[in-house]
Formats: structure tokens, sequence, C-alpha cells
């Protein structure tokens, strides 16, 4: 997620096992770090988390109440409800693309970015291994399933926590499957679809 959240390295996260509350408490968490990194070159020494009325002493101190602010804000509602409806289907489609937006718009791109979603593709490739991005991929997935799309591969991926190499090799698939047999093999597999 450019300087938001760095997930290189990591073992990609399974998709049953997030806390939609922890996710959405820690992409807040970066993206309020990046902005203190924005703001120091407007008006220094200003920091986000000082405009937000937590002082040094809480930021420090009292996680609680920071993942309590974290919760409250629309990014955090948005990453909360987006893990949710990725993990169980419960949820409104077209909210949760709203939400997707939102968290594509705030967490995924830089402010200094050009062209938005010129990347899309790329950035998703970039961002594989972070609990967001497996997130964005299942809920994506998610979606076209409950509007009768075909799911490509790599977001039914996401969504049976497994390997893009599987879903090809079990369903046949080259690039995307078709939603009644995606639903299907989703359902075999004792997942939510």
């Amino acid at each position: 997620m450019n300087a938001h959240v760095d997930g290189v390295g990591r073992r990609p996260s399974r998709l049953q096992d997030l806390s939609p509350d922890d996710l959405a408490f820690q992409t807040v968490e970066a993206v309020l770090a990046q902005l203190d990194v924005l703001a120091a070159q407007f008006f220094p020494p200003v920091r986000m988390s000082d405009l937000r009325g937590l002082t040094r002493r809480d930021r420090e101190g009292d996680r609680e109440q920071r993942k309590r602010y974290a919760l409250a804000t629309p990014l955090g509602q948005a990453v909360r409800s987006l893990t949710r409806f990725a993990q169980t289907g419960v949820g409104d489609s077209l909210a949760i693309l709203c939400a997707m937006e939102s968290v594509w718009q705030t967490a995924c791109i830089s402010p200094l970015e050009q062209g938005g979603y010129t990347n899309l593709d790329q950035r998703m490739i970039e961002l594989r291994d972070h609990p967001l991005s497996v997130v964005l991929l299942a809920a994506l997935g998610r979606c076209r399933l409950d509007f009768g799309a075909d799911v490509p591969v790599r977001e039914l991926a996401a969504l049976a926590d497994t390997d893009e190499e599987e879903v090809r090799r079990e369903l046949d698939a080259t690039r995307a499957v078709d939603a009644a047999a995606a639903s299907r093999w989703l359902e075999r597999r004792r997942l939510p679809s």
C-alpha cells in the first residue's frame, strides 16, 4: 500500500483469521502515520494525531482510546464492514462497493499519485500479501457473486483462503470462473457464497 502499509515479505493472511476491528485499527493508524509525514512537510511540527485531539501521552499509552477513535472513523467503519462482508457475505453489495472505493482512495493510493485507478492491477499485485488486499479482493469477489458476474481467479482464491493455482486446477479456469460454478465450489468447501 504505497507508504501506508507494508506487506512485503509477509505470508498471505487467511481471510477467516482476520479481526475486522483490528484490521480497521491498523489501517487507520497506518493512514494517520502517512498523514503525519505529509503534514510535517507543510506545517512542522504538526502531527495529524495532534489535530484529532490526542496528546502524545495518549498516543503512546492509551491504545484502547486510539482504537475507539479509529473504529469511529468512516475509514475504520468501511474496513470493518468490508472484512465482515468478505468473511461472511453479510451486507449490502452496493454499500460494500462504496466502502471499497473509500478504502481504496484513502488507504491504497498516495495523495501524490496522479491518475488514481490507472494502475489498479499493478497496485493489487504489490499488495497481494497484505491483509487489506486479501479483504479487498475477497469483498470484490463476493460482490461479483451477488451480481452474478464471473469471478476472477485471484478474487476467488482470496475468498477461499487458497492460492490461485489451486483454483485453476480444481475449476479448470485460467482467468475467471462463472458465478454459479464459483458459488458451488465455495459451498463444497463449506464457505459462504
